[in-house]
């Protein structure tokens, strides 16, 4: 096992412990006074950083095991084709969302998903690593008191996710409206909004997460390089395709232009 679940096996065995001795007082009032070494500053100090280190481990394994069940692989791979059917939302009689298809292509698949997405599981992920970054940098010193393992093991593959879904998300909308020829006017604007949203949100996505990466000024928080070398070729092909839209619409003559 790693050693990170060893050391979060120890942990909730501590905890567990201290929970059996509160159980058997009628109050933490009454604990404390049959116990006064438990109101010392240093040992409820040590019981939060056990309960906030345990806290959020478990949480952002329950996330990774989520995202691995939804993409259908270990590796959370979200270009892998698969027919275990995972995206979040409806499916069919048998668990199942359809036949052989990638992550992202599912997600795209249905409107209401993608918002369901964007709107939960992305704000769950978003507030997850957020807290994760507090407690690693407010908590440091804890943490190597008491000879705790970082978060890294499962912030990097999180970080990972979101910005490989964003860079596939974009890929996918441009190979479909590569494929249009001579649209009429409707179709351009609809494909015009799509990408002004696509882009957006890729750049905004990295924004965040360069934010988030950059070490504290404690040197307590040193997480390697997560965004992929090539993150903004996607987003400058699309917004060169953007472009080309507008010149679409703009040759179209259409009236009120």
């Amino acid at each position: 096992e790693s050693r990170e679940t060893h050391a979060l096996q120890q942990v909730n065995t501590v905890l567990r412990r201290l929970e059996i001795a509160h159980s058997l007082y009628p109050s933490l009032r009454a604990f404390y006074i049959d116990h006064p070494g438990a109101t010392d500053l240093e040992f409820q100090s040590r019981c939060d950083t056990l309960n906030t280190w345990s806290t959020v481990l478990t949480s952002l394994r329950q996330l990774l095991r989520t995202l691995r069940r939804w993409t259908g692989n270990e590796t959370m791979n979200v270009t892998e084709p698969t027919s275990q059917s995972s995206t979040p939302g409806p499916t069919n009689g048998d668990g199942a969302n359809g036949s052989e298809t990638t992550f992202v292509e599912r997600l795209l698949k249905e409107e209401g998903v993608q918002r369901q997405f964007e709107k939960g599981s992305m704000t769950t992920i978003h507030a997850l690593i957020g807290t994760t970054r507090d407690a690693h940098v407010n908590l440091a010193p804890m943490f190597t008191l008491m000879n705790l393992p970082s978060f890294e093991q499962e912030l990097v593959p999180l970080v990972s996710f979101l910005t490989d879904l964003a860079q596939a998300v974009l890929r996918v909308r441009l190979a479909y409206a590569k494929k249009l020829m001579n649209p009429d006017v409707l179709i351009i604007d609809q494909m015009t909004d799509d990408l002004k949203v696509k882009i957006g949100f890729a750049c905004t996505l990295k924004r965040q997460y360069e934010a988030f990466l950059v070490p504290d000024p404690g040197g307590n928080w040193k997480l390697p390089h997560c965004i992929s070398a090539d993150y903004d070729s996607p987003s400058l092909e699309a917004l060169t395709f953007f472009f080309k839209l507008i010149h679409w619409k703009l040759k179209s003559g259409t009236k009120g232009i």
